[in-house]
């Protein structure tokens, strides 16, 4: 399930360890990876974002439109994160955001970012872009010309070796706490 403060955080983070801004395509390649090996480390997701192949690689659903679609973005996004300008986007303000002001990232959530900062931080936004597309490292995504298909959890969890008990509690869990949030919701 997707958490938009979680998310911004994260993306804060991210571009902090930057220097505060960097290639929007970057930041979205960094999230998913840090997503992927926040599943085959500790069974659950940084942002919870819905993941689709698309034609440079696997995106996270709702931060792409969140940078895409910065006119229409969430306010909490905007809390965090600038409009995309040149390809980039940059930190609204670069002062608040020490992991004290970063209060949804765990401290696991914070080894994963700084171990995919690590590994890939100072690789360029096309490098990523091709490390994305090769089977050996990412084999959920789809080869796409046009248009987006979406990678199913069952296909990514499939892909980290995960057994058929940790994959069913996982979707169990992801469609619990989405109901949760919809009963919320309603009330």
């Amino acid at each position: 399930m997707f958490d938009e403060r979680k998310s911004a955080q994260a993306s804060a983070y991210l571009l902090t360890k930057a220097g505060g801004s960097m290639y929007h395509i970057k930041l979205i390649k960094l999230l998913y990876l840090a997503d992927r090996l926040s599943f085959e480390l500790y069974n659950y997701p940084i942002t919870g974002d819905d993941y689709y192949s698309m034609k440079y690689g696997p995106v996270l659903s709702h931060i792409y439109d969140n940078i895409n679609n910065y006119a229409c973005c969430s306010p909490v996004w905007a809390e965090y994160i600038s409009d995309k300008e040149n390809h980039r986007v940059s930190l609204i303000n670069p002062k608040n955001n020490s992991i004290e002001d970063l209060d949804e990232l765990s401290e696991s959530d914070i080894e994963v970012l700084d171990l995919i900062y690590q590994q890939f931080g100072t690789w360029d936004r096309w490098e990523l872009v091709d490390y994305c597309h090769k089977p050996e490292y990412i084999p959920e995504w789809k080869n796409l010309d046009t248009g987006s298909e979406k990678i199913e959890l069952l296909l990514l969890l499939s892909h980290l070796g995960k057994n058929r008990e940790t994959i069913e509690a996982i979707i169990n869990e992801n469609e619990y706490q989405l109901k949760f949030l919809q009963t919320l919701r309603k009330g």
